[in-house]
């Protein structure tokens, strides 16, 4: 059975009213979940999920605010300047991932499950018995679990270079018979293989463009330099067209929570509707921008003999992400959400409304940043893009994020990041890296759009992202 959202679309939050011993019983669900393999070794995960629960649950939604949380929680001053001391928002990113972790395990047998929207510190905690009981209201711009739900199981991981076939099975109610499925995945298979040997061309002349060889680039530029010189595995993850598709027929946004439990068409749309979402979650493509991208990446690397493996984000599982390793991210969260666990650590955040765009909100403006605080898609020609590089503060490594509101903003966005010498000299302007400063980074991107193709890119704001005080543990 479905579970029972408790959500006042009027509101953000609706009333508790829990018996004593369904309190019992969510304070032991969370013990359970805090003392499982998700959360092991991670004090201040722990602290902070069982610190929110037990707010939601005594219905104190005031003290869920990140400068209060950060003050009671982990001890900061009054004055402590949040934008800064990133703790709670780094915790709450850490928190979201191990919660999705856990679920993607233990969902289908859990009383209850609890998660906690991006841009918010308030959970929302749903109950799957029959008789389920009104508990946590949510954000009203959040989309509930679709019904019809689609698993994906055992699918072997692709890679969007060679177009390998995948060997998986979709199971629907209404889903074809497994024989066309293959054969659909089978087409659109070679149909990625051809895009990519078609640009295989491009992609080259692109990569050597741009990338100096080992033997005359003693020294890459960030993030390369520690991507590379790294001995962990790096990992890219390309886009889902398919669900950008999807959420523009729904104009409805899907969730990292419903990606990762694999829901990706929403309630309450018409037959024919739902039918056309079908038959495009039967393809599992990238978007146009991703395939030079990882040419290019995959040249750069295996130069440096660098492993790298290409994976679509559709293919992802949460446990994946707590390898230890380092993961380049394409494409915004409508069609990336995976990108979203990072929202908390981000400064230029995406944002989606209910008309079905999508905008970049400058959640930290600095000085120098003038009147940069939301960004929306031009119309006068101009594309913007996002090129993020974190700290994967969850395992060793870092995850670098290659993001635009269309695709000529990704295309830029990864065009510049192959663009090792621009890279060193704005990178050195910004501060970043210098003399034992954070290698870490956000820069906000404006290019034009020309003909589908992004041209002149220009960096219109660069924020350097602070290394957490302290253990992430």
């Amino acid at each position: 059975m479905q579970p029972d959202y408790l959500s006042d679309q009027n509101t953000v939050v609706s009333s508790v009213l829990l018996s004593e011993d369904d309190k019992v019983a969510l304070r032991q669900h969370v013990s359970e979940i805090v003392n499982g393999e998700a959360f092991k070794g991670s004090e201040r995960s722990i602290s902070f999920l069982e610190f929110i629960v037990e707010k939601a649950i005594t219905g104190e939604f005031d003290s869920l605010k990140e400068r209060l949380i950060g003050i009671r929680l982990f001890g900061r001053s009054p004055s402590y300047n949040t934008g800064e001391d990133s703790i709670v928002r780094v915790t709450a990113s850490n928190v979201r991932k191990r919660l999705l972790q856990h679920y993607g395990r233990y969902g289908r047998v859990s009383r209850f499950q609890i998660n906690l929207p991006a841009r918010t510190y308030i959970p929302e905690i749903t109950s799957q018995r029959p008789e389920a009981q009104r508990l946590v209201g949510r954000d009203p711009h959040l989309s509930e679990h679709s019904a019809h739900k689609i698993d994906t199981m055992g699918a072997d991981q692709i890679s969007a270079l060679n177009g390998a076939p995948v060997a998986s099975s979709v199971t629907h109610q209404n889903a074809p018979s497994s024989r066309v499925e293959i054969r659909q995945l089978i087409f659109y298979c070679a149909l990625i293989a051809t895009l990519a040997l078609s640009l295989w061309v491009f992609g080259m002349h692109f990569a050597r463009t741009n990338v100096s060889s080992k033997d005359t680039t003693p020294n890459l530029a960030l993030p390369w330099s520690l991507l590379l010189g790294s001995a962990h595995p790096m990992q890219i993850i390309t886009s889902d067209r398919g669900l950008v598709d999807i959420e523009q027929l729904a104009k409805r946004e899907i969730t990292v929570s419903q990606y990762a439990d694999h829901v990706y068409i929403p309630d309450h749309l018409p037959p024919e509707v739902f039918r056309l979402c079908q038959a495009i979650l039967s393809s599992n493509r990238a978007t146009a921008a991703d395939i030079p991208i990882v040419v290019a990446i995959t040249e750069l690397a295996h130069s440096r003999s660098q492993k790298v493996s290409v994976h679509p984000a559709r293919e992802i599982q949460v446990q994946d992400l707590y390898k230890e390793g380092n993961f380049i991210f394409l494409g915004s969260p409508r069609s990336n959400p995976w990108v979203s666990l990072y929202d908390d650590e981000m400064d230029f955040r995406f944002e989606f409304d209910q008309n079905s765009y999508e905008s970049i909100h400058n959640v930290h403006p600095l000085a120098n940043d003038g009147t940069l605080r939301n960004i929306v898609p031009s119309k006068d020609g101009w594309s913007y893009g996002i090129i993020a590089f974190l700290p994967n503060r969850d395992v060793q490594g870092s995850a670098l994020i290659l993001s635009g509101l269309d695709v000529e903003g990704t295309q830029a966005s990864g065009r510049l990041i192959m663009d090792l010498p621009r890279m060193s000299t704005i990178l050195h302007n910004c501060g970043v890296g210098d003399s034992g400063a954070s290698p870490y980074f956000e820069l906000l991107l404006r290019a034009q759009s020309v003909a589908g193709s992004a041209t002149n890119t220009e960096v219109v704001a660069c924020h350097r992202i602070p290394l957490p005080s302290g253990s992430p543990h």
